[in-house]
């Protein structure tokens, strides 16, 4: 009987191991994948200068001379940018006028990272 109960002990242990391990590694993977939409993100801020815009990139269609594996990863890759003029404000020195700009910028990769970029432009 303690033979029996030990057994089922042993073996109910040994499944929780299993099961943490498996969690772990879903873990691992998906911490991978958000690095390398991370990486994405990184590369459509790099291809172009901060000016307005709202439009879809594709990132193969950014680069060229890229190889046959690198551009088909590349061109699953979908980012979506928008832009948005919180508010505006004008102010007058003397002969001078400054305007300034409050911009919000949203790069969203594949639906699932979103990154939110604020600027503030001033006009002479």
């Amino acid at each position: 009987m303690e033979v029996i109960i030990a057994t089922m002990l042993l073996s109910t242990a040994l499944l929780a191991l299993i099961q943490s391990g498996t969690n772990s590694v879903n873990l691992i993977e998906k911490s991978q994948e958000r690095k390398k939409e991370r990486e994405y993100l990184q590369i459509a801020l790099d291809t172009k200068e901060f000016k307005k815009r709202n439009e879809n990139i594709y990132l193969d269609k950014e680069f060229h001379n890229l190889d046959d594996d690198l551009r088909r990863k590349l061109k699953k890759v979908k980012i979506k940018i928008k832009e948005k003029i919180f508010s505006k404000k004008d102010i007058k020195l003397g002969d001078f006028v400054f305007v300034f700009n409050k911009i919000k910028k949203q790069y969203i990769v594949n639906k699932n990272l979103k990154k939110d970029i604020y600027l503030v432009e001033i006009q002479f």
